[in-house]
């Protein structure tokens, strides 16, 4: 008896040094903007000591993480039309809410050359023909989606795809028409609690690069009149670059997964605002980044915002973020990197009470542009490609060598708490469908 009562005693002092070891302190730091109080979603913050780089959820809230919580944390924080730097001591805090002054980050009126920001920004759009890849080619790359329900991340999907453009020029203007090739795919576990929503996809990331959907994004020049374009004055010192900040409250371009914006619908619903890095020399976009912002004094009008058929649900939206880099590849611009992400609140449309709140990620990073076709992916592209419910042989070797780091979350956080109660590679191996709830 006393032998086995050893044997626990000494199991149970390792388990609590090795809780000990395994324990980590979160600390929230919540953002807010300093003239209304409203959160500040998506900003970029720095922890200077680790090097760790978090950003904020829709609800201005980022957690950072620490073996043990230092005596002064010390972080740089930027958002759009913000930089700034933060250091405060933490004894007696697990939480810390900052507001954020935006006039910290000086933007004015100014002209260049005789040029606005927005004749500039007209220069970019007029430009893209003679800029961009103008005729058929293929980008290799990473394509990822995920979800929050809730505040639990689910439903893991990640593919190394191959994506066709078949360029057309009218008039002034370049238009792709995509298909798309899996070259490897593999999912977790799915689970959507909402049975009659359709989520987006692949094909609704692309659709968010201006240079071939122009009419349908924040470079539609037939809008600017409704911009307010301001230089950021600070890039004034860059000899390669403009940076335009820009704010759009008429109608926005933010679809978030729902029809009818081209109709004017949603007119109002949000406000936008985000900034462009333009080449100083050829005019090229080389960067954008766009907040969506839901209008506190929008109310949906009557029966439009119930999700079909079922009507069980009413739905609103809440915020989204876009951001994309392009590269130059001899002496053509191409999409390099893309970030999609949009949340949405649903109420039980008999009660009104909120039931959900659901946030979608999508992350594409291109690996490889080429005007070359390998001959083993020439009968596998698709205009309609459904990654959700597409077939798939999981080859775990094949993605050993990938490198793709997630953009909203940090990988270990997203795979670990997708995985806690069932490992990520056999969700993997057991290949689930959207369709299984």
């Amino acid at each position: 008896m006393k032998k086995i009562t050893t044997v626990l005693l000494v199991l149970f002092i390792l388990t609590i040094t090795q809780s000990n070891i395994n324990a980590q302190v979160l600390f929230k730091l919540s953002l807010f903007d300093s003239r209304d109080s409203t959160p500040i979603p998506f900003a970029k913050v720095d922890d200077i000591k680790s090097k760790k780089i978090y950003r904020s959820d829709i609800n201005g809230e980022a957690l950072l993480v620490f073996k043990k919580l230092p005596s002064t944390i010390n972080i740089d924080i930027s958002y759009i039309s913000y930089k700034g730097n933060l250091s405060f001591e933490t004894e007696g805090l697990s939480e810390k809410k900052v507001y954020l002054d935006k006039q910290s980050f000086e933007l004015q009126e100014a002209k260049i050359k005789g040029l606005s920001a927005k004749d500039i920004m007209l220069k970019v759009v007029e430009s893209m023909p003679v800029n961009y890849l103008d005729s058929s080619f293929l980008l290799l790359g990473n394509f990822r989606q995920y979800h929050r329900i809730n505040g639990k991340y689910k439903n893991l999907l990640e593919a190394q795809m191959g994506i066709a453009h078949k360029i057309n020029r009218i008039g002034n203007e370049l238009k792709a028409k995509e298909s798309y090739a899996i070259i490897q795919l593999r999912r977790s576990h799915y689970y959507y609690p909402i049975d009659d929503y359709l989520s987006d996809d692949i094909k609704d990331l692309i659709y968010e690069n201006p240079v071939y959907h122009l009419m349908r994004n924040s470079l539609n020049p037939k809008a600017f009149d409704d911009y307010d374009f301001k230089f950021d004055t600070s890039s004034f010192l860059n000899k390669t670059t403009y940076t335009i900040h820009y704010k759009n409250r008429s109608l926005p371009v933010e679809r978030h997964s729902i029809e009818g914006y081209e109709n004017g619908y949603f007119s109002g619903e949000a406000f936008e605002e985000g900034y462009f890095i333009v080449d100083k020399e050829n005019y090229a976009l080389l960067e954008m980044e766009r907040r969506s912002v839901r209008n506190p004094n929008y109310n949906y009008p009557e029966n439009n915002n119930f999700v079909v058929p079922n009507k069980k649900y009413t739905i609103e939206f809440a915020g989204a973020h876009l951001k994309m880099k392009f590269e130059t590849k001899n002496n053509k611009y191409f999409l390099k990197e893309i970030y999609h992400q949009f949340t949405h609140d649903f109420f039980d449309a008999a009660m009104g009470i909120k039931r959900y709140q659901i946030a979608e990620f999508f992350e594409w990073n291109s690996v490889l542009a080429t005007r070359i076709l390998p001959k083993e992916l020439e009968n596998d592209f698709f205009e309609n490609t459904v990654l959700t419910v597409s077939e798939y042989t999981y080859q775990p070797e094949a993605w050993k060598q990938v490198k793709f780091d997630t953009y909203y979350v940090p990988k270990e956080k997203l795979y670990n708490e997708i995985g806690r109660i069932i490992p990520l590679e056999t969700q993997f191996l057991n290949k689930s469908t959207e369709y299984e709830k």
